[in-house]
Protein backbone atom coordinates (compact mmCIF):
# COMPACT_ATOMS: atom_id res chain seq x y z
CA UNK A 1 0.00 0.00 0.00
CA UNK A 2 2.76 2.20 0.42
CA UNK A 3 4.93 4.71 -1.66
CA UNK A 4 8.26 5.14 -0.72
CA UNK A 5 10.81 7.22 -2.55
CA UNK A 6 14.09 6.74 0.37
CA UNK A 7 17.30 6.42 -1.66
CA UNK A 8 18.82 3.08 -0.93
CA UNK A 9 21.08 0.56 -2.95
CA UNK A 10 18.97 -1.54 -5.14
CA UNK A 11 18.33 -5.20 -3.91
CA UNK A 12 18.73 -8.19 -6.27
CA UNK A 13 17.22 -11.61 -5.09
CA UNK A 14 19.42 -14.41 -6.81
CA UNK A 15 17.64 -17.62 -6.65
CA UNK A 16 19.88 -20.71 -7.50
CA UNK A 17 20.37 -24.00 -5.35
CA UNK A 18 24.35 -24.14 -6.49
CA UNK A 19 25.66 -22.54 -3.19
CA UNK A 20 28.73 -21.39 -5.28
CA UNK A 21 27.22 -19.81 -8.05
CA UNK A 22 25.20 -17.69 -5.62
CA UNK A 23 28.52 -16.66 -3.64
CA UNK A 24 30.31 -16.24 -6.76
CA UNK A 25 27.51 -13.81 -7.93
CA UNK A 26 26.78 -12.46 -4.46
CA UNK A 27 30.09 -11.48 -3.75
CA UNK A 28 30.74 -9.49 -7.19
CA UNK A 29 27.31 -7.65 -7.34
CA UNK A 30 27.64 -6.69 -3.75
CA UNK A 31 31.05 -4.91 -4.61
CA UNK A 32 29.22 -3.02 -7.11
CA UNK A 33 27.10 -1.94 -4.82
CA UNK A 34 23.65 -3.70 -4.48
CA UNK A 35 22.28 -4.90 -1.70
CA UNK A 36 21.91 -9.26 -2.08
CA UNK A 37 19.99 -11.45 -0.89
CA UNK A 38 20.70 -15.29 -1.59
CA UNK A 39 18.00 -18.22 -2.02
CA UNK A 40 18.01 -21.29 -2.94
CA UNK A 41 14.29 -22.57 -3.26
CA UNK A 42 11.39 -20.70 -4.69
CA UNK A 43 9.28 -20.29 -2.35
CA UNK A 44 11.80 -17.95 -0.59
CA UNK A 45 11.64 -15.81 -3.47
CA UNK A 46 8.30 -15.46 -3.28
CA UNK A 47 7.96 -14.42 0.50
CA UNK A 48 10.87 -11.70 -0.31
CA UNK A 49 8.78 -10.53 -3.27
CA UNK A 50 5.76 -9.63 -0.90
CA UNK A 51 7.85 -8.60 2.04
CA UNK A 52 10.37 -6.31 0.42
CA UNK A 53 9.53 -5.98 -3.38
CA UNK A 54 13.45 -6.18 -5.01
CA UNK A 55 14.73 -4.46 -7.69
CA UNK A 56 16.15 -7.60 -9.37
CA UNK A 57 15.31 -11.59 -9.59
CA UNK A 58 18.16 -13.53 -10.62
CA UNK A 59 16.39 -16.57 -11.41
CA UNK A 60 18.33 -20.37 -12.45
CA UNK A 61 15.61 -22.14 -14.91
CA UNK A 62 17.05 -25.69 -12.95
CA UNK A 63 15.74 -25.73 -9.29
CA UNK A 64 14.54 -28.86 -7.10
CA UNK A 65 10.61 -28.65 -6.41
CA UNK A 66 9.95 -26.10 -8.69
CA UNK A 67 11.74 -24.64 -11.67
CA UNK A 68 12.87 -21.13 -12.96
CA UNK A 69 10.09 -20.99 -15.45
CA UNK A 70 7.46 -22.23 -13.40
CA UNK A 71 8.20 -19.50 -10.80
CA UNK A 72 8.64 -17.26 -13.75
CA UNK A 73 4.99 -17.51 -14.19
CA UNK A 74 4.15 -17.72 -10.80
CA UNK A 75 5.91 -13.95 -10.13
CA UNK A 76 4.75 -12.61 -13.32
CA UNK A 77 0.93 -13.49 -12.32
CA UNK A 78 1.54 -12.09 -8.33
CA UNK A 79 0.28 -8.97 -7.68
CA UNK A 80 3.58 -7.82 -6.17
CA UNK A 81 6.08 -9.18 -8.90
CA UNK A 82 4.42 -8.57 -11.69
CA UNK A 83 6.80 -5.78 -13.09
CA UNK A 84 10.05 -7.41 -10.99
CA UNK A 85 12.80 -7.56 -13.71
CA UNK A 86 14.59 -10.92 -14.56
CA UNK A 87 16.74 -12.60 -15.49
CA UNK A 88 17.09 -16.47 -15.88
CA UNK A 89 20.47 -18.04 -15.42
CA UNK A 90 20.92 -20.83 -17.55
CA UNK A 91 23.67 -23.95 -18.72
CA UNK A 92 21.38 -23.77 -22.14
CA UNK A 93 22.26 -21.00 -24.91
CA UNK A 94 20.02 -22.49 -27.71
CA UNK A 95 16.72 -21.20 -29.29
CA UNK A 96 14.10 -23.90 -27.77
CA UNK A 97 15.43 -22.44 -24.09
CA UNK A 98 15.80 -18.82 -25.22
CA UNK A 99 11.81 -19.07 -26.21
CA UNK A 100 10.90 -20.85 -23.01
CA UNK A 101 12.80 -18.01 -20.89
CA UNK A 102 11.05 -15.43 -22.95
CA UNK A 103 7.22 -17.17 -23.05
CA UNK A 104 7.63 -17.54 -18.61
CA UNK A 105 7.89 -13.37 -18.62
CA UNK A 106 11.51 -12.99 -17.88
CA UNK A 107 13.48 -9.84 -19.01
CA UNK A 108 16.75 -11.47 -20.29
CA UNK A 109 18.86 -14.41 -19.85
CA UNK A 110 22.71 -15.11 -18.52
CA UNK A 111 24.33 -18.76 -19.16
CA UNK A 112 26.89 -20.24 -16.92
CA UNK A 113 29.34 -19.94 -16.27
CA UNK A 114 27.91 -16.33 -15.28
CA UNK A 115 30.26 -13.39 -17.66
CA UNK A 116 30.17 -10.70 -14.70
CA UNK A 117 31.23 -7.91 -16.94
CA UNK A 118 27.71 -8.60 -18.73
CA UNK A 119 25.76 -9.41 -15.86
CA UNK A 120 26.71 -6.13 -14.48
CA UNK A 121 25.41 -4.32 -17.57
CA UNK A 122 22.27 -5.81 -18.02
CA UNK A 123 21.33 -5.61 -14.29
CA UNK A 124 22.29 -2.00 -14.32
CA UNK A 125 19.70 -1.43 -17.85
CA UNK A 126 17.05 -3.32 -16.13
CA UNK A 127 16.93 -1.63 -12.37
CA UNK A 128 17.48 1.63 -14.56
CA UNK A 129 14.36 1.03 -16.57
CA UNK A 130 12.55 -0.32 -13.36
CA UNK A 131 13.29 3.06 -11.64
CA UNK A 132 11.77 4.91 -14.61
CA UNK A 133 8.65 2.51 -14.54
CA UNK A 134 7.87 3.21 -11.01
CA UNK A 135 8.57 7.14 -11.05
CA UNK A 136 5.90 7.40 -13.83
CA UNK A 137 3.54 4.61 -11.84
CA UNK A 138 4.12 7.26 -8.86
CA UNK A 139 2.98 9.99 -11.23
CA UNK A 140 0.07 8.59 -12.82
CA UNK A 141 -1.25 5.94 -9.36
CA UNK A 142 -0.83 8.42 -6.79
CA UNK A 143 -1.78 12.06 -5.25
CA UNK A 144 1.42 14.10 -5.48
CA UNK A 145 0.68 15.67 -2.13
CA UNK A 146 -0.09 12.96 0.07
CA UNK A 147 0.97 9.67 -1.76
CA UNK A 148 -1.86 8.07 -1.55
CA UNK A 149 -3.39 6.27 -4.53
CA UNK A 150 -5.33 8.64 -6.57
CA UNK A 151 -9.32 8.21 -6.75
CA UNK A 152 -9.38 6.69 -10.27
CA UNK A 153 -6.42 4.01 -9.49
CA UNK A 154 -7.89 3.37 -5.93
CA UNK A 155 -11.53 2.32 -7.79
CA UNK A 156 -9.44 0.05 -10.19
CA UNK A 157 -7.79 -1.76 -7.33
CA UNK A 158 -10.85 -1.80 -5.51
CA UNK A 159 -12.45 -3.64 -8.30
CA UNK A 160 -9.46 -6.02 -8.50
CA UNK A 161 -9.91 -6.82 -4.83
CA UNK A 162 -13.45 -7.29 -5.12
CA UNK A 163 -13.31 -10.00 -7.44
CA UNK A 164 -10.83 -11.44 -4.86
CA UNK A 165 -13.21 -11.29 -2.40
CA UNK A 166 -15.97 -13.00 -4.04
CA UNK A 167 -13.83 -15.89 -5.28
CA UNK A 168 -12.23 -16.29 -1.65
CA UNK A 169 -15.70 -15.36 -0.10
CA UNK A 170 -14.62 -12.78 2.25
CA UNK A 171 -16.02 -9.54 3.36
CA UNK A 172 -14.17 -5.78 3.10
CA UNK A 173 -14.34 -2.97 5.21
CA UNK A 174 -14.50 0.57 4.27
CA UNK A 175 -13.37 3.36 6.12
CA UNK A 176 -13.99 6.86 4.93
CA UNK A 177 -11.92 9.26 7.21
CA UNK A 178 -11.46 13.21 7.30
CA UNK A 179 -10.34 16.09 9.40
CA UNK A 180 -12.82 18.03 11.59
CA UNK A 181 -13.18 21.82 10.38
CA UNK A 182 -10.10 21.48 7.99
CA UNK A 183 -11.71 24.66 6.21
CA UNK A 184 -11.11 26.77 9.59
CA UNK A 185 -7.54 25.01 9.57
CA UNK A 186 -6.82 26.71 6.49
CA UNK A 187 -8.58 29.99 6.71
CA UNK A 188 -6.87 30.59 10.28
CA UNK A 189 -3.44 28.97 9.56
CA UNK A 190 -2.76 28.74 5.50
CA UNK A 191 -2.68 26.09 2.84
CA UNK A 192 0.17 25.06 3.70
CA UNK A 193 -0.36 24.44 6.90
CA UNK A 194 -3.46 22.79 5.65
CA UNK A 195 -1.55 20.78 3.42
CA UNK A 196 1.13 19.63 6.17
CA UNK A 197 -2.07 18.46 7.62
CA UNK A 198 -3.45 16.06 5.07
CA UNK A 199 0.51 14.39 4.40
CA UNK A 200 0.51 14.41 8.19
CA UNK A 201 -2.75 12.49 8.22
CA UNK A 202 -2.09 9.93 5.18
CA UNK A 203 1.07 8.77 6.93
CA UNK A 204 -0.72 7.91 9.82
CA UNK A 205 -3.62 6.18 7.92
CA UNK A 206 -0.79 4.15 6.35
CA UNK A 207 0.66 3.18 9.31
CA UNK A 208 -2.70 2.25 10.69
CA UNK A 209 -3.14 -0.19 8.03
CA UNK A 210 -1.84 -3.23 6.45
CA UNK A 211 0.78 -3.49 4.08
CA UNK A 212 -2.67 -5.19 1.70
CA UNK A 213 -4.99 -2.71 2.43
CA UNK A 214 -5.72 0.38 -0.05
CA UNK A 215 -5.49 3.88 0.85
CA UNK A 216 -6.74 6.49 -1.72
CA UNK A 217 -7.86 10.07 -1.76
CA UNK A 218 -11.01 10.78 -2.36
CA UNK A 219 -11.45 14.00 -2.89
CA UNK A 220 -10.25 17.43 -1.00
CA UNK A 221 -9.52 16.39 2.95
CA UNK A 222 -11.42 12.85 2.47
CA UNK A 223 -9.70 9.52 2.14
CA UNK A 224 -10.96 6.00 1.90
CA UNK A 225 -9.70 2.67 3.17
CA UNK A 226 -10.47 -1.12 1.21
CA UNK A 227 -9.29 -3.55 4.10
CA UNK A 228 -9.39 -6.82 3.13
CA UNK A 229 -11.02 -9.81 5.28
CA UNK A 230 -11.77 -7.68 8.30
CA UNK A 231 -15.20 -8.39 10.04
CA UNK A 232 -17.78 -5.27 11.37
CA UNK A 233 -15.86 -5.84 14.84
CA UNK A 234 -12.18 -5.40 13.31
CA UNK A 235 -13.67 -2.69 10.95
CA UNK A 236 -14.22 -0.59 14.30
CA UNK A 237 -11.90 -1.32 16.12
CA UNK A 238 -9.39 -0.09 13.54
CA UNK A 239 -10.95 3.19 13.19
CA UNK A 240 -11.15 3.98 16.83
CA UNK A 241 -7.59 3.25 16.73
CA UNK A 242 -7.16 5.73 14.40
CA UNK A 243 -9.14 8.41 15.67
CA UNK A 244 -7.07 7.74 18.64
CA UNK A 245 -4.10 8.43 16.86
CA UNK A 246 -4.85 11.89 15.16
CA UNK A 247 -6.11 13.53 18.38
CA UNK A 248 -2.49 12.64 19.47
CA UNK A 249 -1.18 13.87 16.54
CA UNK A 250 1.20 17.64 16.64
CA UNK A 251 1.33 19.63 14.02
CA UNK A 252 3.53 22.70 14.06
CA UNK A 253 2.76 25.60 11.33
CA UNK A 254 5.60 27.44 9.75
CA UNK A 255 4.95 30.03 12.70
CA UNK A 256 5.75 27.20 15.07
CA UNK A 257 2.20 27.29 16.52
CA UNK A 258 1.49 24.24 17.86
CA UNK A 259 -2.17 22.89 16.42
CA UNK A 260 -4.18 19.47 17.16
CA UNK A 261 -6.63 18.07 15.16
CA UNK A 262 -9.69 15.73 14.56
CA UNK A 263 -10.66 13.35 12.72
CA UNK A 264 -14.24 11.97 12.13
CA UNK A 265 -15.07 8.40 10.58
CA UNK A 266 -17.96 6.52 8.60
CA UNK A 267 -17.68 2.74 7.91
CA UNK A 268 -18.86 0.25 5.95
CA UNK A 269 -18.87 -3.62 5.50
CA UNK A 270 -19.49 -5.25 1.50
CA UNK A 271 -20.11 -9.00 1.39
CA UNK A 272 -19.16 -9.16 -1.94
CA UNK A 273 -21.44 -11.12 -4.78
CA UNK A 274 -21.59 -11.51 -8.84
CA UNK A 275 -22.70 -8.50 -9.87
CA UNK A 276 -22.37 -6.12 -13.30
CA UNK A 277 -20.93 -3.88 -12.14
CA UNK A 278 -18.72 -3.51 -8.93
CA UNK A 279 -18.35 0.53 -9.63
CA UNK A 280 -21.95 0.63 -7.86
CA UNK A 281 -21.30 -1.26 -5.40
CA UNK A 282 -18.04 0.85 -4.57
CA UNK A 283 -20.32 3.95 -5.26
CA UNK A 284 -23.45 2.39 -2.58
CA UNK A 285 -20.52 1.49 0.19
CA UNK A 286 -19.15 4.74 -0.08
CA UNK A 287 -22.15 6.44 -0.04
CA UNK A 288 -23.33 4.57 3.70
CA UNK A 289 -19.73 5.23 4.51
CA UNK A 290 -20.72 8.87 3.73
CA UNK A 291 -23.82 8.38 5.75
CA UNK A 292 -21.92 7.40 8.94
CA UNK A 293 -19.10 10.32 8.14
CA UNK A 294 -21.99 12.93 8.23
CA UNK A 295 -23.54 11.16 11.43
CA UNK A 296 -20.32 11.86 13.08
CA UNK A 297 -20.32 14.93 12.44
CA UNK A 298 -23.93 16.19 13.80
CA UNK A 299 -22.58 13.80 16.98
CA UNK A 300 -19.90 16.19 17.71
CA UNK A 301 -17.30 15.15 15.43
CA UNK A 302 -13.92 13.70 16.41
CA UNK A 303 -15.70 10.46 16.64
CA UNK A 304 -16.81 7.08 14.66
CA UNK A 305 -19.74 5.65 13.53
CA UNK A 306 -20.86 2.64 11.29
Amino acid sequence: MENTTDVKKPLIVIADDDKLVRTITSDFLKAEEYTVIEVDNGNQVMEIINQQKPDLILLDILMPNKSGIELCHEIRHSNAGEFTPIIMITAFDDDEYAEKVFDAGADDFITKPINTTILKHRAQRLIKAEINRKKLEILAYYDDLTQAYNRKIFVDRFCEEYEKARRKNYTIGIILADIDKFKDINDRYGHVTGDLVLKKLADLLRTNCHQYDLLGRYGGDEFIICLPEVGYKELRQIAERIQRAVNEMKIKTREGVEIKVGGSFGLDIIEPQEVNDIHLVLEQAVNNADKNLYKAKNAGRNTVVG
